[in-house]
């Protein structure tokens, strides 16, 4: 939010970057609260009792939506921080080439600024892209939950 010139670009940079920094903070509370909660278990099987029953009854053969939740609230909000990130700056990227906003950089240099980020960003989410394909692959049809319910 300290970024040159942000309050002259569109509000939408802004929600963005909000969002991100808000969601980013919210993952590292649920990373924290997920760690006190699985801490407690010392044994395999306390995590399993913990997974499938939570404070009491009967042992299911399924995860409980609760703790399914819980272990994947992090790394779902920290997702979302880094995709609102992105697209925030990459809007702030463009508006400030497109508004000539920042005067102490020629325009020519915010364009080739604003199309490095582009092609850098459509480079890392296609590697990206690819590389889960091949280790999905290479994975094979696999059971997420294996080796944690085998009694």
């Amino acid at each position: 939010m300290s970024l040159d010139n942000v309050n002259n670009v569109h509000w939408t940079a802004r929600g963005f970057l909000v969002f991100s920094l808000v969601t980013a903070i919210v993952s590292v509370y649920y990373a924290s609260k997920q760690y006190r909660i699985l801490g407690r278990c010392l044994t395999p099987e306390d995590i399993q009792t913990w997974i499938t029953t939570g404070r009491g009854g009967d042992r299911g053969k399924f995860p409980r939506a609760a703790s399914v939740l819980t272990i994947s609230a992090p790394g779902a909000l920290l997702n979302a921080s880094v995709h609102g990130f992105l697209i925030g700056f990459g809007i702030y990227l463009g508006f400030l080439w497109t508004r000539d906003l920042d005067d102490s950089i020629i325009s020519i240099d915010k364009k080739a600024v604003f199309l490095t980020y582009i092609i850098t960003l459509a480079v890392s989410y296609t590697l990206y892209a690819i590389s889960s394909i091949v280790a999905g692959e290479q994975a094979g049809p696999t059971n997420v939950y294996a080796g944690v319910f085998d009694g």
